[in-house]
């Protein structure tokens, strides 16, 4: 890849198209550098409205490491509260027709609202400017949308395990000492699920697609860490 490729964002583009014909497109354009999401155009055009229940210090997160006088929105939430506001009357049963564009392919699927949910949201949520989210950073510039557990699983252990090899010396490398931090971080992660929940729900909605979408997002940081899928000893 040239250096002008590489300097040029990443964008993933959803679009969503309802049973009744309604359509929603959102478009994920991040950082060449930093891989976080970019959303300042949304803000320029003005119709970027911050909810409360953004806002760092509403359900807060107990291993949240910002404090709200230097951040006082959650960037995680603040990111996904465009999908939230746009779903959060919509059932998980409800079916749609998605398409993702990237620079590189295109993705269709017809599927049941809450699974499209959870790959968008996982795409926006990994590439949101919070400390829990960096391990994964490397991973959203090759988002892969609808992956199963076993293709999530592969693509962070395969991920991970490379960066590790290039990061130390080979002679003192040990899988069950990365497993034990890459365990680690999705237990944090798992916290940070949890409260996020706990923001959506304080939200009087109709619908519940938005919560099981996270609720499968949580259950694949429950199942990934490596001591639960091989014996490492």
């Amino acid at each position: 890849m040239s250096s002008l490729e590489s300097a040029k964002p990443t964008v993933f583009k959803y679009h969503f198209k309802t049973k009744e014909q309604k359509e929603h497109t959102f478009e994920v354009v991040l950082d060449a550098h930093t891989h976080n999401v970019i959303h300042d155009s949304a803000l320029k055009a003005g119709n970027f409205q911050k909810p409360e229940w953004a806002k760092l210090d509403h359900h807060k997160c107990t291993n949240c490491p910002y404090n709200s006088d230097s951040t006082p929105y959650c960037p995680v939430a603040l990111n996904i509260s465009h999908i939230v506001d746009t779903f959060q009357n919509d059932l998980s049963y409800h079916v749609v027709e998605v398409s993702v564009e990237s620079h590189e392919r295109q993705y269709n699927k017809k599927t049941d609202l809450q699974t499209a949910l959870q790959s968008l949201l996982g795409l926006v949520m990994a590439a949101s400017d919070c400390q829990h989210m960096n391990f994964l950073k490397g991973l959203v510039k090759t988002h892969l949308p609808f992956s199963n557990l076993h293709e999530t699983t592969i693509r962070i252990f395969g991920y991970y395990l490379q960066q590790s090899l290039k990061d130390k010396d080979q002679s003192s490398f040990s899988i069950k000492a990365h497993a034990d931090i890459l365990s680690n971080r999705y237990r944090q992660l798992a916290i940070l699920n949890k409260f996020m929940m706990k923001r959506i729900q304080s939200i009087q909605t109709k619908g519940e697609c938005i919560q099981n979408a996270i609720i499968i997002l949580n259950g694949y940081a429950a199942l990934i860490p490596l001591e639960n899928l091989i014996d490492l000893d």
